[in-house]
């Protein structure tokens, strides 16, 4: 079901309607109240429309905004995203395994090459480069 921006403009234009009317009602009976034009049972009354109307408005913004996001749950792109954005996430994880393994056997080729030029031509530089590319390769694990 397609949103309709002018039905939703037009429940939100009444919602605030109805808040701006209450809100001069009730500032009306303030006025009367304290030019003791009307009883406090009275203003007491108006008050008590004041809260009736302004949960109303309330109950209009819940109704619109709960209505706008059943539809865009609903809707055939959100699903399509969903199912996309699930697909690109297994897409990453196979990713990053992948990327830890080419990690994993570049340090072992590494390692490998320290090790035996730690052989071939003994030194310190050597020995430390083949601990260096050990702890690597211990870290990647």
């Amino acid at each position: 079901m397609p949103t309709d921006p002018t039905a939703l403009q037009g429940v939100l234009s009444l919602a605030q309607s109805c808040e701006d009317l209450a809100r001069g009602a009730l500032g009306v009976a303030q006025a009367q109240l304290r030019a003791q034009l009307i009883t406090q049972a009275e203003f007491d009354s108006a008050f008590n429309d004041y809260s009736v109307a302004m949960q109303k408005a309330r109950d209009m913004y819940y109704q619109a905004s709960h209505n706008l996001a059943l539809q865009i749950a609903g809707s055939d792109d959100i699903k399509k995203l969903t199912a996309e954005t699930e697909s690109l996430t297994k897409a990453v994880q196979r990713l990053q395994k992948i990327d830890h393994i080419l990690t994993l056997s570049f340090g072992v080729v590494t390692l490998v090459a320290a090790v035996t030029t730690a052989i071939v031509t003994p030194g310190t530089a050597t020995l430390e480069g083949a601990w260096n590319a050990f702890t690597a390769v211990k870290s990647a694990l």
